[in-house]
């Protein structure tokens, strides 16, 4: 089984954001509650740069990395080189590459309460029929009214257009919120 670590925030010598740390928490916790199982469980993080959460020159999935290194977690981890997302769809459609490449079936999207719906209908959207599973950590304290609107608009946006758009390539919405 894979989990997808979703990008968020970091500070351009690498500190990672509240709402990072909570998702490897999570994530961590997840892989710790399947040992032992059958199948091996790798955890992938995902980031590259952008704006408003990467200004460094290391693609963000690098700090998370770094960090479950850190947990002593080397053996679980794979290479999130070629998830450099730099928003939620990017995450979805490089996440689907990814799991074709490495013919991966099973897998879960860790991210935060905040971002919980408009990650569902992203990756339901995109990975239709499939069903994913996406869980969230805790909203830290850092989540506030700004990131709560930042949401609301694009999952407006997204139910406007019916669907995720990407390449000129319409995914149909499978639900609505709300």
């Amino acid at each position: 089984m894979h989990i997808f670590i979703l990008g968020h925030a970091n500070e351009s010598d690498g500190r990672l954001s509240a709402a990072s740390e909570s998702r490897i928490s999570l994530a961590v916790s997840i892989l710790e509650d399947q040992k032992p199982v059958d199948q091996a469980t790798y955890l992938v993080a995902t980031g590259g740069f952008g704006d408003g959460f990467n200004t460094s020159q290391t693609p963000h999935h690098v700090w998370v990395e770094a960090e479950l290194k850190k947990r002593g977690l080397s053996s679980n981890l794979r290479s999130g080189e070629t998830l450099q997302s730099a928003h939620t769809v990017e995450d979805a459609i490089l996440i689907k590459n990814y799991c074709t490449v490495h013919d991966v079936q099973s897998f879960l999207v860790v991210t935060n309460e905040f971002h919980l719906a408009r990650t569902k209908l992203v990756f339901e959207a995109i990975f239709n029929p499939l069903s994913v599973d996406v869980l969230a950590a805790e909203n830290p304290t850092e989540i506030g009214d700004r990131d709560f609107a930042h949401e609301k608009d694009a999952i407006e946006r997204l139910e406007a257009q019916g669907g995720v758009f990407w390449r000129g390539q319409l995914y149909p919405l499978i639900s609505k919120t709300g």
